[in-house]
């Protein structure tokens, strides 16, 4: 339990040590660009998460849509999370309105502006989830009660030989080791694409032993 609890602080203290760092970096950054009379110029960084405990991860988000309630322009972060945005108008125009980061990958995020004239806002989005679908045969017949097992999720077939994944919160583009396990037959293993918001299927033939 203790070693558990240790994982989880340590991942939570990495985590917002992140969120500190781009933040600082983006405000930093940005600054010296500093609001021109009769405008409000917005700057941060869009950071992605997912997983718990030993399992959580971060990654910058690239591709994110910034918009303002009440604003035309938009902004998209750079490859590493940051962005500007320029807007017109006195600090008065917007204050209150809300400033919200998209992207198809991750849940919406979204803050308040103040009245200065320069504003720092970082997003840290949660990844959306990604379904693995798996269908375990052997030859033609399809198994049951097979268990399949992937970033601390498992499932088990049902007669039909499905067994599904739910709440996997995968890392965008990245593989990950799906494990399949059945009594009187070979582990099987392979790996699989994530794909957040979607589910995504396979059909895997396992051996006996």
């Amino acid at each position: 339990m203790k070693g558990r609890l240790f994982k989880i602080t340590i991942a939570g203290v990495a985590l917002v040590a992140l969120c500190a760092t781009m933040a600082a970096a983006a405000g930093a950054g940005q600054k010296s660009l500093r609001a021109t009379p009769g405008t409000v110029t917005i700057t941060g960084a869009v950071i992605g998460h997912g997983g718990s405990g030993g399992r959580a991860w971060s990654r910058r988000v690239s591709g994110a849509t910034i918009a303002v309630q009440g604003a035309v322009q938009t902004a998209t972060t750079a490859a590493d999370g940051t962005y500007s945005l320029t807007l017109p108008g006195p600090p008065l125009t917007y204050a209150g309105n809300a400033i919200t980061a998209t992207h198809p990958w991750d849940r919406r995020g979204q803050k308040l502006l103040g009245l200065d004239a320069f504003q720092v806002k970082t997003f840290l989005l949660t990844v959306k989830s990604t379904r693995f679908q798996v269908t375990v045969k052997s030859g033609s017949k399809r198994i049951r009660r097979a268990k399949v097992s992937c970033f601390g999720k498992s499932a088990t077939t049902n007669k039909r030989g499905v067994a599904t994944l739910n709440g996997l919160q995968l890392k965008p583009q990245t593989r990950y080791t799906v494990k399949i396990t059945k009594s009187g037959y070979r582990t099987s293993y392979f790996k699989a694409g994530s794909r957040p918001g979607h589910t995504v299927r396979f059909t895997k033939n396992i051996t006996k032993k």
